[in-house]
């Protein structure tokens, strides 16, 4: 086994990168896939409480890079089958290297099916580390100009850093999200600005926010988390037919 080693990324915070992370692990360990997320966003942990976990780690990441463990004692377990988690380091000075962070992926790779790295918006020493190690990037953008522009500067930037294989993720997506009056007219508009092929849009669903809130897993029958489930199927290869609500 070798497992795909995905980055879940964004130039602009608060596009949703935490809950789609969680909701596609969900949706990966639901198609029988063993899947670990590793949280990069030093001292801004969130997915511990989203996965209802946050009473049990012990380690972090820091303490695998550092030593202090061995990394399957870092390992959380979740309620939820074939889904596992490593948690960012509680410090926000945590200095990440890619060498490092590639040999602590090399050695989980043997075990899982995918690693989903989630990164602080933007850039630093945490992206870079996850871009050197990663197979491909999903690219997490709302439907904003802001937000548009700055997802393009990352993919040109992992471009330049080798990692050009990407895809778009286009989150919260709902009726009022574009048109005459809106920031961008459609979803074209977002894909042709970014320049990468879409591999999702995930529905504005504040019901799946809110699970996740409480440390809840969405219901399948959610909105959100159905788009997730046909993300993580077109990971898998299967075709599944884009639909927009």
């Amino acid at each position: 086994m070798s497992a795909q080693v995905l980055i879940v990324t964004s130039g602009k915070g608060g596009v949703g990168k935490s809950s789609l992370s969680v909701m596609l692990g969900l949706a990966l360990a639901s198609l029988g896939k063993k899947v670990l997320l590793l949280e990069m966003d030093s001292g801004l942990r969130s997915l511990d409480i989203m996965l209802g976990v946050s009473d049990r780690a012990v380690y972090d990441l820091s303490d695998i890079l550092y030593g202090r463990c061995r990394p399957v004692q870092a390992i959380t377990r979740t309620a939820h089958s074939n889904l596992h988690l490593i948690l960012a380091p509680l410090r926000p000075d945590m200095p990440y290297t890619a060498e490092g962070f590639a040999k602590v992926c090399r050695g989980l790779s043997t075990v899982y099916d995918y690693l989903i790295a989630e990164t602080p918006a933007g850039f630093g020493a945490a992206f870079d580390a996850a871009a050197r190690a990663a197979d491909s990037a999903l690219l997490v953008v709302t439907p904003d100009r802001i937000c548009v522009r700055d997802a393009r500067v990352v993919s040109d930037y992992l471009d330049e850093k080798g990692l050009t294989r990407q895809r778009l993720l286009i989150n919260r997506v709902g009726r009022q999200s574009m048109g005459r009056l809106k920031t961008v007219p459609d979803l074209d508009f977002v894909i042709d600005q970014v320049g990468e092929p879409l591999l999702g849009v995930i529905p504005e669903d504040p019901d799946a926010a809110g699970c996740l809130a409480r440390g809840a897993a969405p219901g399948e029958g959610l909105p959100a988390a159905a788009a997730c489930r046909n993300v993580a199927r077109r990971l898998g290869g299967e075709y599944v037919e884009l639909s927009v609500q």
